[in-house]
């Protein structure tokens, strides 16, 4: 090979060394120049943003995303921070709200908590853009209304639960009323074995009833349209009970209706309006006796569907004394229905029944 051919390969491998060591830097120089937020001397946002359901999407000229169509706005440090430290943290759902730190940037405004709607309608809140895990669609950021919906739906689901644990204290406070009455039966009939005094109407075999002289197989169920508090299961007996909410007792009763079953109604009932409707139902045809407190003026339903039966008993406490009247046609229907009285200071009355 002559000089002059060995001076041009030289100088050809040199160029070309050259070249690729410049290829690497140019590029460098190119993708930092491309990815610059900002320009170096002017410091303007040298980029544009959107934030889609999908995240955030930048661009190198203003406009609109291709995608979503929203408007692109220019870049900012706040959006950066942001975008870094949703990209450090991994993506997963928000038990609640009250996990994260703020829902909305308090420099830009944007959302930070992103969300998606359940099958069943709940509203689940997650940490960064992305697709819901349970139905596969885009999540898209999160809005006042949405989070005005959201505590809205939490007050009523929060009063739901309170309504909810009143009821179960409520139905505790009756079941254990009834127990005490049952027990108080119990030891009436020298029935020492009070596992059987947890009386609760139909859920108690009626052996085990019969046990403590609670037998409940003709009335199966009580309920007063004035919410009060009404009691069944009983005897009618001299010494038992006479109102569900007050410890008065009863006196005087005629040895024809002893042992029949009665039912506790509420003492209060007594300035409930007069269009109050009882409801008592029973599992045999039966007549109806009402003892009325003498000193109550008769409603036109008493007049007219009740005869007097010349018999009284009293509320032994006071020595008032209730006249009994009995239904002039037994009731078949399985449905026994009274109503109200005049609203007063007296009494209320109270019902037993007789089997035809």
């Amino acid at each position: 090979m002559s000089a002059a051919a060995e001076i041009r390969r030289r100088k050809w491998v040199k160029g070309t060394v050259e070249l690729l060591i410049l290829i690497p830097i140019v590029l460098v120089a190119w993708s930092a120049i491309r990815n610059a937020y900002f320009d170096p001397e002017t410091g303007a946002a040298a980029r544009y943003y959107a934030l889609t359901p999908e995240g955030y999407r930048f661009y190198d000229a203003p406009g609109a995303d291709p995608a979503y169509g929203i408007p692109l706005k220019p870049l900012t440090k706040e959006v950066i921070t942001a975008v870094r430290a949703r990209q450090e943290a991994q993506f997963h759902e928000y038990e609640s709200l009250d996990e994260t730190p703020y829902l909305f940037h308090p420099a830009t405004g944007e959302p930070q908590v992103w969300y998606g709607g359940d099958p069943n309608g709940e509203i689940r809140f997650f940490s960064s853009p992305g697709y819901h895990p349970r139905t596969g669609r885009p999540l898209q950021p999160i809005t006042t209304d949405v989070v005005e919906v959201h505590q809205q739906m939490r007050r009523v689901a929060e009063e739901r639960m309170a309504l909810a644990r009143a009821e179960r204290a409520e139905r505790r406070a009756r079941a254990a009323e009834v127990d005490l009455w049952a027990a108080e039966f119990a030891l009436a009939n020298g029935q020492r074995k009070l596992k059987w005094a947890r009386a609760r109407g139909k859920q108690v075999p009626k052996y085990a009833l019969s046990r403590i002289g609670l037998d409940t197989a003709i009335i199966s169920s009580v309920h007063s349209s004035d919410g009060q508090r009404i009691l069944y299961g009983g005897k009618l007996e001299n010494g038992a009970r006479f109102y569900a909410d007050r410890s008065y007792t009863i006196a005087g009763v005629p040895s024809e209706y002893v042992g029949l079953p009665y039912v506790r109604l509420a003492y209060n009932s007594k300035r409930s309006p007069k269009k109050t409707k009882i409801t008592i139902g029973v599992g045999q045809p039966v007549w109806v006796h009402i003892a009325w407190d003498k000193r109550v003026p008769l409603p036109p339903w008493l007049v007219h569907q009740y005869e007097n039966t010349r018999r009284s008993l009293y509320l032994a406490e006071r020595n008032w004394a209730y006249q009994i009247y009995r239904s002039i046609n037994p009731v078949t229907s399985g449905r026994i229905i009274t109503y109200g009285q005049t609203p007063s200071d007296n009494s209320f009355y109270l019902i037993f029944v007789r089997p035809r």
